[in-house]
């Protein structure tokens, strides 16, 4: 019943996508009027200040999904790192980390019968070759199955 509560806190999201930020946004200020929001268009794995005008008090950074298993640990450290700054020393972190999966299940839920996922993959790659100068050798790929992108820590 949150939406019943008087709320004393302030809410900052951070998106790469600035329209799924603003959509996001949108949508909680019409649910809870009463919050106040921050919305950050950022890189959040990048070096970033927060906004200078948040209200004081305790900050907790909660981050879900298993974006964090795509990082090396250099990176992983240097994303705890940037967390442990944006909340000081009094903080919290609330984090979700998916567990390592058995790679039958994984190819059960991405590898549907018709290549979809794999041709969308693909041409992703194809996409970053083009646009961002990328260097995937796109012959080294097997088509027709989109396990072909699967690292180690998936």
């Amino acid at each position: 019943q949150l939406e019943t509560q008087e709320l004393s806190a302030a809410y900052v999201p951070m998106e790469i996508s600035c329209d799924a930020l603003k959509r996001s946004t949108d949508m909680l200020h019409k649910e809870f009027p009463a919050l106040q929001i921050y919305p950050m268009c950022c890189d959040f794995t990048s070096s970033i200040e927060l906004p200078a005008d948040l209200p004081p008090g305790r900050r907790v950074v909660v981050f879900f999904g298993s974006t964090i298993g795509s990082f090396n640990v250099s990176e992983s450290a240097s994303l705890l790192a940037n967390f442990a700054r944006f909340v000081g020393d009094d903080g919290g972190l609330l984090i979700g980390i998916d567990l390592v999966k058995d790679p039958e299940i994984l190819v059960k839920a991405y590898d549907d019968s018709k290549g979809i996922q794999a041709t969308y993959c693909f041409n992703f790659l194809k996409r970053i070759n083009r646009e961002l100068f990328g260097t995937f050798e796109l012959d080294k790929f097997e088509r027709g199955q989109s396990s072909f992108l699967w690292s180690h820590r998936m």
